[in-house]
């Protein structure tokens, strides 16, 4: 009995160390998330009834058209009376509002956020979520709980879940509706409670894009694009239907390979991804649960329009990308153009320099529609009731990003693009202007001159003049110190390209517009009378490929193999939203490597 007893308490004491180990590792994980995130400013915890204090807000519902006013008084300065605080009403819960959530002022502006998606999406990850490498709850965050670390005492930050559908610049209101479909009743009869306008005194539009179909017949009806979760679960559910269903014993062989046949329209970054996500779903996962003769006949097909994929990379990692497809028995289809998408099969005509090429059909049994992107409605309609911008496809904003031919109303992200000047087409008028001593030739201190005095009228040529004697360099192609005017037009048209090229529509643009701009209002509403214009510098892009490859273009130094998959994979970790989410995703990671994905349906 006395050995069972100190068996006992040995282990007693053993789960009791345990029990302690445990606590003390969980507070400091707990005080470490916490130091960090006060640190970096970016958590703020306050009492619930601090967050929504009735004495400070009021609100005012008026039916039927639901006005919503929200009235508050900002904290009295030293000597100076109560001043309610601006309006600052955003449109969006993606990378650009993110953004801009994230850095503006709420002692400042009482802020509300309209958006039918109640989460932020880590786009980047999408394809992975898609072949089962990740969950979708870890590249997801509820906007709510952005939204709620960025609170601080006695401020007014509200989101609503709801679509805007219009904007009155007149009165400078916003209509919105709820899209639920829950649908409330005024006890009068009517059904628009769900609908409601909202005042604003700053409007900032961040609603992104929407899939391109390119006016291609039957694209919207059978194939399925990459742009959201939704999209994602849609394509995941349809291969596993078509593997599913190939297993069955009646079908011929003809039958199984067309049900087998996954086509991927677009070589770009988005279609690239997805199919380096399903080479390993393929690889690693399908082809050890499945029959061998169902994996086997199992094909990939990518269609692109031009003669490389991934043609905005540098060429080398193009033709890198293209040779660990084709190993991995990938079947590249370029200069190809899908001209109709049909229930089973879609027609491609290829480029043939010699001939027209006649259409040709290839069978499918799930279409992924990789093209591009459109503007979403809204925008559409906002451009068409604007002036100035009545033929724009997007929003046109000026170098502070506020749109042109409106007062404060801004668009950042995927819906705009900056109004870039054309600097080639007044190449003249600028050599004339450079050209002081008139010798008709252009030397290194007459163009450092010209820069300078146009630096008011041009904001990025105070970037450009950091780096002017190498431009100057590049363009003066017979070394005689001096440019004269094709060469300095050359050097014009780089500047042109370099500096006032049409910004990507990335995640990497949309948060940096969105951040920008949260410390521009900030600056105007401190009265401050400069701001400078927005510029963007290129951190760098990634593009997963399968078999824990990747590519990254890195401002110009290409990285490949498994050195750019390490890069990419702790670049993305880095960029999550939230400390959950990095844990989620790192989580996620080490369980597929361990245990791999799963196939299941629901």
């Amino acid at each position: 009995m006395q050995s069972l007893f100190r068996i006992l308490s040995a282990k007693a004491i053993i789960n009791k160390k345990k029990l302690l180990l445990t606590t003390a590792a969980a507070t400091i994980t707990t005080s470490a998330y916490f130091l960090l995130n006060n640190n970096n400013n970016q958590v703020k915890f306050a009492p619930n009834e601090d967050n929504h204090d009735v004495d400070q807000h009021h609100r005012s519902v008026l039916a039927n058209n639901l006005i919503i006013q929200a009235e508050e008084k900002s904290s009295p300065t030293n000597n100076s009376p109560y001043q309610p605080k601006k309006k600052l009403v955003i449109l969006g819960s993606g990378w650009a509002s993110v953004g801009l959530i994230q850095s503006i002022d709420l002692d400042l502006y009482d802020v509300y956020v309209v958006s039918p998606r109640n989460y932020f999406l880590f786009t980047p990850m999408l394809p992975a979520a898609l072949a089962g490498t990740v969950s979708m709850q870890s590249i997801t965050e509820p906007i709510r709980s952005v939204i709620n670390r960025v609170r601080k005492d006695k401020s007014l930050i509200e989101y609503y879940e709801a679509e805007c559908y219009d904007v009155d610049y007149e009165r400078g209101v916003i209509k919105c509706k709820d899209i639920s479909n829950y649908v409330i009743h005024h006890q009068n009869g009517s059904d628009i409670a769900n609908d409601f306008e909202l005042k604003y005194d700053k409007l900032v539009i961040a609603v992104g894009s929407q899939p391109n179909s390119f006016g291609v017949k039957g694209v919207d009806q059978y194939s399925v694009p990459m742009k959201q979760p939704e999209h994602a679960v849609k394509i995941r559910e349809k291969l596993l239907d078509v593997l599913e269903s190939a297993c069955m014993p009646n079908l011929t062989d003809e039958e199984r390979q067309k049900a087998l046949s996954v086509v991927v329209v677009g070589g770009g970054h988005a279609g690239i991804e997805t199919l380096g996500y399903l080479v390993d779903f393929v690889k690693e996962d399908i082809s050890k649960l499945f029959p061998k003769d169902i994996v086997e006949k199992l094909k990939i097909t990518v269609i692109h329009s031009s003669d490389h994929i991934l043609n905005t990379y540098d060429c080398k990692i193009s033709e890198m990308c293209e040779k660990e497809f084709i190993f991995n028995n990938v079947d590249l289809k370029t200069n190809a153009r899908v001209v109709e998408v049909r229930e089973n099969d879609l027609v491609v005509v290829f480029k043939d320099q010699q001939k027209k090429s006649e259409p040709v059909s290839l069978p499918f049994g799930v279409c992924i529609w990789t093209t591009g992107v459109a503007q979403v409605p809204l925008v559409k309609k906002l451009a068409e009731n604007i002036y100035k911008q009545k033929n724009e496809k997007s929003l046109v904003v000026d170098a502070h990003l506020q749109v042109v031919g409106l007062n404060n109303v801004y668009a950042i992200g995927d819906c705009s693009k900056i109004d870039q000047p054309k600097l080639v087409q007044k190449y003249e008028s600028f050599f004339e202007q450079a050209d002081i001593n008139k010798d008709g030739v252009i030397s290194f201190t007459e163009m450092e001159s010209l820069i300078k005095a146009k630096e008011k009228e041009y904001p990025n040529f105070a970037t450009i003049n950091q780096k002017l004697k190498k431009l100057f360099t590049q363009a003066d192609v017979n070394g005689d110190n001096v440019l004269s005017k094709d060469e300095f037009k050359s050097l014009i048209q780089r500047i042109d390209n370099e500096y006032y090229a049409p910004l990507p529509q990335t995640a990497q643009v949309a948060s940096k517009q969105g951040s920008y701009l949260g410390n521009c209002l900030n600056d105007i509403e401190k009265g401050i009378t400069y701001v400078p214009p927005f510029t963007y510098k290129n951190l760098g892009s990634f593009a997963y490929i399968g078999n824990n490859h990747a590519v990254a273009d890195l401002s110009g130094t290409t990285v490949t193999s498994w050195q750019a998959f390490y890069l990419y994979r702790a670049a993305y970790l880095s960029k999550q939203v939230s400390w959950k989410n990095r844990f989620s995703l790192a989580s996620d990671w080490v369980k597929t490597a361990i245990f791999g994905r799963d196939v299941s349906r629901f």
